[in-house]
Order: C-alpha cells, then sequence, then structure tokens
C-alpha cells in the first residue's frame, strides 16, 4: 500500500467528517446510542454480575444496529461528496430504505445470538448458586461460561468489523447475501494485511477520541464530586453524555469516510 495514496484518503476522509450538514444528521444517532448506554447504566448499578454481563454487551449490540444504519447512509452522502455529485440527503433516504432492511437482517441477529448466549451463562450461574454442592461442580463446569463470554467479545469484534468492511459493500453495489459475503472474504484473502491496517487506523482515531472523553467525563465526576443517589448520578451521565456524543460525532463520521476510502483504494489495487 503506497503511503500517499494512504495519507490522501486519511486526509479527505478526516476532512469530509467536520461537514456541518452532515453533523446536524448525524448526531441524533450518535445521541440515541449515548442515551441507551446511559440508560443501562442507570437502570442495572446495583444488580448481581449476571445481569450486569447484559448491561455490559447489549448496549454494545443495539448501537451496533443504530451506527449500521446510520454508516449505510453516510457512506452513500460520503460517496456522492467526493465525486462531486449533486447530494441531497432526502433522496438518498428515500433510496435507502431497502438497504436499511439489509442492516437488519446483520445486526438483528447478533443480538439475538448474544440474549441466548447470556441465557445459557445464567442456567450456570443458577448451577453455582446452588447450595453446598453448586461451588464444586461450578468448577468442573467454569470453562462453559469462559467460551459463552468469549463468543460474546467475538460478537463484539465482528460487529466493529462488520461496520468497517460490510457497509461499504453493502452500500454501494447490489450484490445479494452470499455474493456479498463471497466478495468480502476474498477481498480479506487477497489482501488481508492492508484490510487489517486500515481497520485498525480507523478503530486507533476512534478510540484516541473516546479514551479523551472518557477521561474528561472520569476526572469531572472524580474532581466534580457530588453527594447523590442513583437518580441523580442518572441525570447526572445524562448532562455529561450531550457534550460527549458531541465531540464523539465527528469521529463517527471519519470511521465511516474512512471505510469507503479504504474500500474504495483496495478496489482500485486490486484492479491494477
Amino acid at each position: 500500500m503506497i503511503f500517499q495514496d494512504l495519507e490522501k484518503c486519511f486526509r479527505r476522509a478526516f476532512i469530509f467528517s467536520f461537514n456541518k450538514k452532515k453533523l446536524i444528521f448525524s448526531y441524533p444517532f450518535v445521541f440515541l446510542v449515548g442515551i441507551i448506554f446511559v440508560f443501562f447504566r442507570s437502570m442495572t448499578l446495583s444488580a448481581n454480575n449476571w445481569v450486569f454481563l447484559c448491561r455490559l454487551f447489549l448496549p454494545i449490540f443495539i448501537a451496533f444496529a443504530i451506527f449500521f444504519v446510520l454508516g449505510a447512509f453516510l457512506i452513500r452522502i460520503n460517496y456522492h461528496e467526493v465525486k462531486n455529485l449533486t447530494c441531497s440527503y432526502r433522496q438518498i433516504l428515500k433510496k435507502s430504505s431497502p438497504l436499511i432492511l439489509s442492516t437488519f437482517y446483520i445486526s438483528i441477529p447478533v443480538i439475538f445470538v448474544f440474549l441466548l448466549l447470556w441465557v445459557v451463562f445464567g442456567l450456570f450461574v443458577g448451577i453455582k448458586n446452588i447450595p453446598h454442592v453448586g461451588s464444586f461442580i461450578g468448577v468442573f463446569l467454569s470453562i462453559i461460561p469462559f467460551l459463552l463470554i468469549l463468543l460474546a467479545i467475538l460478537l463484539v469484534v465482528f460487529s466493529v468489523g462488520a461496520l468497517f468492511f460490510i457497509s461499504p459493500e453493502m452500500s454501494l453495489s447490489q450484490k445479494k447475501k452470499k455474493e456479498l459475503l463471497k466478495s468480502i472474504m476474498l477481498n480479506f484473502k487477497v489482501n488481508l494485511f492492508g484490510n487489517l491496517t486500515l481497520f485498525f487506523i480507523a478503530l486507533l482515531v476512534v478510540f484516541i477520541a473516546y479514551f479523551i472523553l472518557f477521561l474528561s467525563i472520569v476526572f469531572t465526576k472524580s474532581y466534580f464530586a457530588l453527594p447523590m443517589n442513583n437518580v441523580y448520578s442518572g441525570f447526572m451521565s445524562f448532562f455529561l453524555m450531550i457534550p460527549f456524543t458531541l465531540f464523539l460525532t465527528p469521529f463517527i463520521i471519519f470511521f465511516f469516510n474512512f471505510a469507503l476510502e479504504s474500500f474504495n483504494l483496495l478496489k482500485v489495487r486490486e484492479e491494477k
């Protein structure tokens, strides 16, 4: 991969991330995700470990479904911007209705798979809590909860990867599901290192922005600590979430912009 091409893609993706119209369009999606995380956090502050596990993972998969829809729009919008085509958000929204349904075919099964893993995990938690013999049995069965949690983590990895690799292919091509999957797998087979490098670049940019904003919230709650109960804590998290999601929005846009740039860059290299 030529560094000049990578630098050009990165710069263009970053510049188009701060388009005012695009920021206004994207912020409600990111804000909705923020509300979901605050809601789950506020509702399960004193929950047991089994419920806490659901609270930890389920918002991520719901966010994946929302961002998948947002990504489909942003990639089409960015495609028009890069090509200097007339970009009407209303027309893109109208033409993207079948695409939204296609994103649900991927994101909704992921949520159901996690819920199934969570229920099975709960069964083993119940066995572990059986008086007298539960701990003894739990020692021998602990490998299964380990595998269940591992599968949940892999689902998260798949979800983030799907946003980067599947969104551009799905948004710009008219391929059927099997053809789409074959195309993505072939792309990985031909240029695995290039795909992973581009993916980690996009992920790193978002992570740095998220980490800085997260530290700001942690320090705010530590050095501007207020004596409050769970209700006030939830309200404080909500109000802190407003600027958090606002500042994070351009980096979410960058993630999808760079996904499109990476998709085009690798396609050009394949054609050569």
